[in-house]
């Protein structure tokens, strides 16, 4: 009998574990590293960026390295910056910082499937523009990229899986 109830209860057990939902199975289409090429704002540039989940933290963080060749009388640059997305009671909330001092909060993250697609909305109380960073699949290795400042697109790139 107690043979009989620990395989009951072992069974339950893993019943419910399959049956959990993944919070983070919206965010799997962006995990990896990427490599990525685009422009905008009159600059065309190459970079890579990764998403990684986290474990023991709760969240996700996004690394981003942009290169930016002396195009249109303007210098070479580079830029890099740091995205962490963690829950929020129901929803998401992800913070940017860069080396320039940049702070965004993005406090309205809509995650769509099929196609996968994340868009980021920075807090309207904030001063300033409101900040709209989109990511969307296209196809199974690639992904489509936008970041915006108002209504003005500022950079839109493609990212491919490496």
């Amino acid at each position: 009998m107690k043979k009989r109830a620990l395989l009951i209860a072992a069974l339950g057990f893993l019943a419910s574990a399959a049956g959990a939902a993944d919070p983070w199975a919206p965010w799997r289409f962006l995990v990896g590293h990427w490599e990525a090429a685009g422009g905008g704002a009159g600059a065309q540039g190459q970079g890579s960026f990764a998403f990684e989940l986290r474990p023991g933290t709760g969240t996700l963080v996004r690394r981003n390295h942009a290169e930016y060749p002396a195009q249109n009388g303007q210098p070479a640059s580079s830029h890099d910056d740091l995205m962490v997305i963690s829950p929020d009671g129901a929803g998401w909330r992800a913070t940017f910082v860069d080396e320039e001092g940049h702070v965004i909060v993005y406090t309205s993250i809509t995650l769509q499937d099929n196609p996968f697609r994340a868009v980021f909305l920075s807090d309207p109380a904030a001063p300033g523009p409101r900040y709209r960073l989109t990511y969307e699949a296209d196809g199974p290795d690639a992904v489509k990229g936008s970041f915006a400042v108002g209504a003005q697109v500022y950079r839109q790139w493609r990212g491919v899986r490496k």
